[in-house]
């Protein structure tokens, strides 16, 4: 089982993966949503959870750090005769 906790901003994991062989790995999906207005640099930590179906002792955690950028847009200019 994957969970996800102590973040503020929403976010979604995978609910399941697997089943997995032992000492084998699986990649998952984390997204994490960034709400419109939060500050540039404003960071959110959501730490992942992962859970053995199988084994409830086997866990790993790990920590996700997100923070809020900026980007600048520049449009083309176009030059023409009239």
């Amino acid at each position: 089982d994957i969970t996800a906790s102590g973040n503020t901003w929403p976010t979604a994991v995978s609910s399941t993966i697997g089943p997995l062989a032992p000492g084998s790995s699986a990649a998952f999906d984390v997204t994490v949503s960034i709400p419109t207005g939060a500050e540039v640099g404003t960071v959110d930590i959501v730490e992942i959870n992962v859970t053995s179906q199988a084994n409830l002792t086997k866990t790993a955690t790990a920590k996700l750090v997100t923070a809020s950028g900026s980007y600048k847009l520049f449009t083309p200019l176009v030059i023409g005769r009239t």
